[in-house]
């Protein structure tokens, strides 16, 4: 990323299970775009641990989408992007 934009690029690491720590995260901190990368993917473990897949790869994300939202709504933050195994989504918020 910083090869492509010319800027320094600034890496936080935040479990987006923890919807305080995010938005702690976001009101300290200026954030013109997130990158998430957090998603459990391995097929047997989603069998054997449904309910941390579940916490992780929904709940987290929803706690991840409406952070970004409330901080979109003063213009804080313009792009969400977030992979899940060989997908790769842009979602404008």
């Amino acid at each position: 990323m910083e090869k492509i934009t010319n800027k320094k690029i600034d890496c936080l690491q935040v479990d987006i299970c923890d919807k305080e720590a995010l938005n702690s995260v976001f009101k300290t901190t200026k954030i013109d775009a997130v990158l998430h990368l957090a998603a459990l993917k391995a097929i047997t473990e989603s069998i054997e641990n449904p309910i941390d897949y579940y916490k992780v790869n929904f709940l987290g994300t929803l706690n991840l989408i409406e952070v970004c939202s409330k901080e979109r709504e003063s213009n804080k933050l313009l792009l969400l992007f977030f992979l899940f195994s060989k997908c790769f989504y842009f979602v404008f918020l």
